[in-house]
């Protein structure tokens, strides 16, 4: 699996975490793992979003098969900006990211700038949100997760 793809998982989980969507949580890690045994993260999306959805489901599955892929998605385009960053810095020395190293920059980032680095990756959610047509209280309710003291402590927990 690459790089952005493990980062986007992480990013996702602490967002999901931060939000006490403790189903989708549940979902992310599946997922991860089955990704983590294909090597491919965009099959096991898609394998996720065909979700047939059965008599006397209540609609959260379908939630989190929307959700997920749009966090997971916000969490690349993340991953992007901060790996920009650490190739700008190392003046173009920088070949191969891991996913520990940004995942340290994000620490550090959103311990030093909590406000920016979240407003930051409310702007990348609420923008993949929109692109993906999740409804408006939805790219709220993850925006409002993304924002809150509990995604500062999930994310200097890592």
């Amino acid at each position: 699996m690459k790089e952005g793809d493990k980062f986007g998982i992480w990013i996702a989980g602490a967002a999901l975490r931060a939000g006490a969507r403790d189903i989708d949580v549940l979902t992310l890690e599946d997922l991860g793992k089955q990704a983590e045994t294909s090597g491919d993260l965009e099959q096991e999306l898609a394998a996720m979003r065909q979700f047939d959805k059965e008599g006397g489901d209540f609609g959260a599955e379908i939630i989190g098969a929307i959700v997920i892929p749009i966090l997971i998605e916000a969490g690349k385009q993340l991953w992007a900006a901060y790996v920009k960053k650490l190739t700008d810095k190392a003046a173009g020395a920088l070949a191969d990211a891991t996913t520990d190293g940004v995942v340290q920059l994000v620490e550090h980032h959103w311990t030093d700038a909590p406000v920016e680095a979240a407003s930051e990756f409310e702007a990348i959610v609420r923008a993949v949100g929109a692109r993906q047509k999740l409804p408006q209280a939805q790219i709220d309710e993850l925006a409002a997760a993304v924002r809150s003291s509990a995604m500062t402590k999930e994310v200097s927990a890592a």
